[in-house]
């Protein structure tokens, strides 16, 4: 998804780049600016229903394709998406967290 679409520039981001945040340092984190908050929801939309898609394809052997060889053991799709289950609640929590301070103000 991300490389469609021109998301990168829609994030105030390098265009047609893969630089999309994971490991920016804090200043390189502020100098993200969408272009309109609808950004936000769009990209997640649009992830949200390119997922749904592949989900509804994975099989035991789509689980057991290695995805990335470069670490020991290589990463397949099913521990891949185990990560990408962590990582979601790990965000929504952080947001739920950020929601809480601000709802203090």
């Amino acid at each position: 998804v991300w490389v469609g679409d021109r998301w990168a520039e829609r994030f105030g981001l390098e265009p047609g780049t893969m630089d999309h945040g994971y490991g920016h340092s804090p200043e390189q984190v502020v100098s993200v600016r969408p272009s309109d908050p609808a950004v936000l929801t769009d990209y997640l939309d649009r992830v949200a229903e390119q997922t749904a898609r592949y989900l509804q394809t994975v099989d035991a052997d789509e689980l057991d394709r290695v995805v990335d060889t470069s670490w020991d053991p290589p990463v397949t799709a099913g521990v891949r998406l185990n990560s990408v289950i962590s990582d979601t609640f790990q965000h929504l929590g952080q947001a739920a967290y950020v929601r809480g301070l601000y709802a203090r103000r």
